[in-house]
């Protein structure tokens, strides 16, 4: 008599969001706390500080900085026993540069040249900007101020140390690696925008030890850079 063999069946694969979701439902089942509502928080400086509102299982959360820039940041929280979990969503941050040329550098007889010329123009609304060339210990070897039509040139010598380029104002900022352009010759456009609200720069997951609670505040411990918090109901 021939055996049957019963093969058993394959567990489908689950999704991070899926596991994510499980993940949450179980934690604010057998939470002890409960956070809802808008809170604010202020740091050592008066004019850096943060603004979230709780509700069903979503965060929003406004990040006040120096200069009056602002950044906003969602996504998931929870709470397990006495530890506020909050799960940043990945934001994506608009592009602000163009290349608007990249050609090798040859001299006369064809032989390429391996210094660095790379042109940044400063394009669209007027604002401020610094130019800092950054070692890969991100040292300032030097730093440079567009002339006053936003246009500045960088010639780098080979083995110069100059590792990465980067560009900022008061509201954005953005960087090249200079290995991308070793022995070329090139120009990058550059627009900066002079909106003070950007989105905001963190991702991942968040873990706050809920130090106390009540009706009217609540403090908080950040686990990751063991800052107290101390977060006040607005609404």
């Amino acid at each position: 008599m021939e055996t049957l063999k019963f093969k058993k069946a394959k567990k489908p694969a689950v999704k991070n969001s899926l596991l994510l979701f499980f993940s949450f439902m179980l934690a604010t089942t057998v939470s002890g706390q409960i956070i809802v509502g808008t809170y604010s928080t202020s740091l050592p400086s008066a004019d850096v500080g943060y603004t979230t509102k709780f509700t069903n299982g979503r965060f929003y959360e406004i990040s006040y900085q120096h200069l009056g820039m602002k950044e906003v940041s969602r996504g998931y929280y929870w709470t397990m026993r006495d530890t506020l979990f909050q799960w940043y969503e990945k934001t994506t941050q608009p592009i602000n540069f163009i290349i608007e040329k990249k050609e090798k550098q040859v001299d006369a007889i064809g032989n390429p040249i391996y210094c660095t010329h790379i042109s940044i123009k400063m394009i669209g609304e007027k604002v401020p900007v610094n130019i800092l060339l950054l070692s890969k210990d991100k040292k300032v070897i030097k730093g440079l101020v567009p002339d006053s039509v936003g246009h500045a040139e960088i010639i780098l010598a080979n083995h110069s140390g100059v590792d990465r380029i980067l560009c900022s104002s008061f509201s954005d900022e953005c960087q090249f690696d200079v290995a991308d352009f070793i022995g070329y010759s090139s120009i990058i456009n550059v627009k900066f925008s002079t909106n003070s609200t950007r989105p905001g720069q963190y991702s991942g997951l968040r873990k706050l030890l809920i130090k106390e609670i009540n009706k009217s505040s609540m403090k908080l411990l950040d686990i990751d850079n063991s800052t107290m918090l101390m977060y006040k109901l607005v609404k």
